[in-house]
């Protein structure tokens, strides 16, 4: 999605049956698939609508992109190797 004027504008989505849903490959396609879609300079913010562990960050770093997960339980983040 993009976001323009205080909205979300979906750039490019996919459905996909039960049967390869939240597969590793159906992910690796997608991206390679967005991918193709975007300029090479593009560095979007990819914001996973599942868990990120189950996406895999690493995907995003080695295409350069950014992303937002979220942090649910029973995961715990700290910036400070937990010294707080």
């Amino acid at each position: 999605m993009l976001s323009f004027d205080g909205r979300a504008i979906t750039l490019y989505e996919e459905v996909h049956p039960l049967s390869t849903k939240e597969k590793p490959t159906t992910h690796k396609l997608f991206l390679r698939r967005l991918s193709l879609l975007l300029p090479a300079s593009c560095k979007p913010v990819i914001v996973p609508m599942q868990d990120l562990k189950r996406f895999g960050s690493g995907k995003f770093k080695a295409l350069g992109w950014y992303f937002v997960g979220r942090a649910r339980k029973p995961n715990f983040y700290t910036i400070d190797n937990g010294a707080h």
